[in-house]
């Protein structure tokens, strides 16, 4: 009878958990390519101990943010930045939620929109894992 893998040999086998779970949450913006996978296989990409706690990864665009939001302000680098220019959030775990990571898709791949880049997976790919990873960081660091 067959016997369930333990988790070292499922994450060695590539069986990894689906424990980070991917929203898309997009307002009058239809993505120029399917994203959700992309990103589901660089979090596979991920050692698992760099992922605790990290609950959810929300592809948005920023019509979809509120006016207060357009509006507010992160710290990046030492200055502030436009929460509706950036590129992607990291939120900690704050007041009993998890942690979690916003991307702007829009945002992410504004600059190559209008040129045929985006038609070569590596370039695309490489756009959002800057992004992706960057965050990741974040919570590595916390």
């Amino acid at each position: 009878m067959g016997t369930e893998p333990t988790r070292d040999e499922a994450t060695a086998n590539g069986w990894k958990s689906q424990s980070v779970r991917i929203t898309a949450n997009y307002s009058d913006y239809k993505p120029p390519f399917k994203v959700e996978p992309i990103i589901r296989r660089m979090l596979d990409s991920v050692p698992e101990k760099y992922l605790i706690g990290l609950s959810e990864v929300v592809l948005t665009n920023t019509s979809a943010l509120s006016r207060a939001r357009r509006r507010s302000v992160s710290k990046s680098r030492k200055r502030k930045v436009r929460q509706a220019t950036a590129l992607g959030l990291y939120y900690p775990a704050w007041n009993g939620k998890q942690a979690w990571i916003e991307i702007f898709v829009d945002n992410t791949l504004q600059r190559w929109s209008r040129a045929l880049w985006l038609r070569i997976p590596f370039i695309r790919e490489n756009l959002l894992a800057d992004v992706l990873f960057h965050e990741i960081g974040h919570h590595g660091h916390f």
